[in-house]
């Protein structure tokens, strides 16, 4: 089970073990992983099976990963992962042979590459774009140069009026001048 704290409560992983779940996955933002310490503690005090998940490591140095990574072991996490979930480090970032995977890189994969935003805002970015004209590249990319991460889905929609708002005061000043 994978939880992001904010969206998933401890109320959440008590349910997800009366179901049988042994391993959850408590993930935050490479800088916040002070939020998770009452998600893994609380799963850990249960002995079981509890994983740090430190998203958009992309955006920090080693150093930055290991403080983080050092305070899930302290609330209890026996295992730390570290994911570039953007998928924006470069090939050279990455030391896994990729060669021998099926590859699809398409405009999508490279927008959501260059923006540094994650997968699950694609979708979002798209409806907001074609409801408010904006592109939804656009959308990505500003959301990447804000630096907004899961839990933040809400800024997709902001972004994408502010887009707009923007351009429409450009084409005003445009049709003006």
């Amino acid at each position: 089970m994978l939880l992001i704290p904010g969206i998933g409560t401890v109320e959440h992983l008590k349910l997800a073990y009366d179901c049988g779940v042994a391993t959850v996955r408590v993930a935050t933002h490479y800088t916040e992983a002070d939020v998770s310490e009452q998600h893994i503690s609380s799963f850990r005090r249960q002995g079981l099976d509890t994983v740090g998940f430190l998203m958009m490591a992309h955006m920090a140095g080693p150093e930055e990963i290991a403080r983080q990574g050092k305070l899930m072991e302290s609330y209890g996490a026996n295992c730390i992962y570290c994911t570039d979930s953007a998928g924006h480090m470069l090939p050279i970032d990455v030391t896994e042979d990729l060669m021998e995977r099926a590859i699809r890189i398409d405009r999508d994969a490279l927008i959501l590459g260059y923006a540094g935003v994650y997968l699950t805002f694609l979708l979002f970015a798209k409806r907001t774009g074609a409801k408010y004209g904006v592109p939804s590249a656009d959308i990505l990319v500003e959301l990447g140069r804000l630096k907004v991460v899961g839990g933040q889905e809400d800024m997709i929609e902001d972004t994408a009026l502010n887009l707009a708002r923007a351009r429409r005061q450009i084409a005003g000043a445009s049709a003006a001048g």
